[in-house]
């Protein structure tokens, strides 16, 4: 099993081969080889590394799936990689992916893409605003008019907190780049902060890598900033904790669940060995991403999903037992 890092994908085999290809490998053939690939994240965001753990499971698990992780700026791009078939699945922020499904919030203009499914779950995160101590920045607010980076060019934490910020009369100005522009960025003080996705309990590699270079803050939303944007956005999630993992005071966070999302293009049996490959296994991805660590996959699929679940993690769940609620079951799958 081979692991290539690269920025534009392959053709996707015809779904027919493909799942020929995965039934050989099911059924012990030597000879039969599945290829896919993932549309990831930036390789200095602790995801990319979730990612590259899952390919390796896959290899493992099934040696003749041949699996390559494919950086990218983030969910606009890995998007798009998939409606033009150079990716089989990638990473999105779910309730993010469901707007795009039912093309409503900020995929309004776009239009629904039905074709749309949930395939597993990664892990909850928050979006963090971290910004540089030493500036005197303190609230959101005071952010108006500073340079401020809002997420890698692309990703769904770019345009989350473009939506936050608007919904309450915050207006920097932002600044474009991939995770390794902004901190640089931050470490240069030419700009007083970004937004970081990471984990409720762990530390994020970026954020901690320009705190070795300037303090940095935490900022929370207000609870009157709070209704003021599920007025907008009703879908969207927000968690108090009374610490970060920086040590900061309590702050309110904009939060969601981080997905692998895919297309009903996917072969059933190809999304079902994926799902049960992460459900069975993931103590193997934890060994890499700690935040993996004791999450309950088919738990987290049922409370988080909003999107219709893929065909094959649908057939894995009953054949376990689990009741899947109608408005989670695809067509392809009734």
């Amino acid at each position: 099993m081979s692991i290539i890092h690269h920025r534009r994908g392959r053709r996707r085999f015809l779904a027919t081969l493909l799942g020929m290809a995965v039934m050989g490998c099911i059924s012990g053939s030597a000879h039969a080889e599945t290829k896919l690939a993932i549309a990831a994240t930036g390789q200095t965001s602790s995801f990319y590394a979730y990612h590259t753990a899952v390919a390796q499971l896959l290899g493992k698990v099934a040696p003749d799936l041949n699996v390559s992780v494919m950086e990218t700026g983030g969910s606009v791009e890995n998007l798009k990689l998939l409606n033009r078939g150079q990716a089989d699945w990638g990473q999105f922020a779910e309730p993010v992916f469901y707007e795009k499904y039912a093309g409503i919030g900020g995929a309004a203009k776009k239009g629904a893409n039905s074709k749309l499914r949930f395939l597993t779950p990664v892990t909850q995160v928050a979006f963090y605003p971290v910004v540089n101590a030493d500036t005197g920045v303190s609230t959101l607010s005071d952010l108006s008019g500073k340079s401020y980076g809002p997420g890698s060019t692309g990703s769904n934490t770019e345009r989350l907190t473009m939506d936050l910020f608007g919904s309450i009369g915050v207006e920097p100005t932002y600044m474009k780049g991939s995770y390794g522009d902004l901190v640089a960025a931050m470490k240069d003080r030419r700009i007083v902060g970004y937004t970081k996705a990471g984990s409720l309990t762990t530390q994020d590699s970026t954020i901690m890598d320009v705190k070795s270079s300037v303090p940095v803050r935490i900022l929370g939303y207000s609870d009157e900033q709070v209704e003021a944007i599920k007025k907008k956005f009703p879908h969207y999630l927000f968690v108090s904790l009374d610490k970060t993992p920086y040590g900061d005071d309590p702050v309110t966070l904009n939060n969601v669940v981080l997905i692998n999302g895919t297309t009903s293009d996917l072969p059933e049996e190809v999304g079902y060995h994926v799902f049960k490959a992460l459900v069975e296994h993931n103590d193997e991805i934890a060994k890499v991403y700690k935040p993996a660590a004791g999450a309950d996959i088919v738990k987290l699929t049922l409370e988080s999903a909003k999107t219709p679940l893929h065909a094959g993690v649908v057939r894995y769940l009953r054949e376990k037992g689990h009741t899947v609620p109608a408005s989670l079951v695809p067509p392809e799958a009734k």
